[in-house]
């Protein structure tokens, strides 16, 4: 289901999760659409915008950290996907089905969230 940049964020993470020494989580048992929509890719890119805040964060409070484990981060920070989508937001406005978007948008948020549940306790092994 994912796109090149999703794939290669994916690929980053489980690069720091090794780093870090974690295990890379289990999927979680969802049905997932066989193609992303607006709604999925609106939340899938917009959740890049905020990397280079979060990595100066992260540079702030654990600089060690930083410098062995943000790829994800450094991933995320190209948005060349962000402006597609925007773009094509702004020129296809009469065309979207906004109910539809905000569905696939929830359902994105809903696994987001699952995730992290499933991985709330990891945040306590990482020093």
């Amino acid at each position: 289901m994912l796109d090149p940049g999703s794939l290669a964020r994916a690929d980053a993470l489980r690069a720091d999760l090794d780093e870090l020494g974690l295990a890379l989580p289990k999927p979680l048992d969802e049905p997932l659409p066989a193609t992303l929509s607006i709604g999925h890719r609106y939340v899938l890119e917009g959740s890049r915008l905020g990397s280079t805040v979060l990595m100066r964060m992260l540079g702030d409070v654990s600089p060690s950290l930083a410098g062995r484990a943000c790829a994800y981060l450094r991933e995320s920070a190209k948005i060349d996907g962000w402006r597609q989508l925007s773009t094509r937001l702004q020129m296809d406005r009469d065309g979207c089905d906004s109910d539809a978007i905000i569905d696939d948008a929830l359902f994105v948020f809903g696994l987001f969230e699952r995730a992290w549940q499933a991985t709330d306790s990891a945040h306590a092994k990482v020093s």
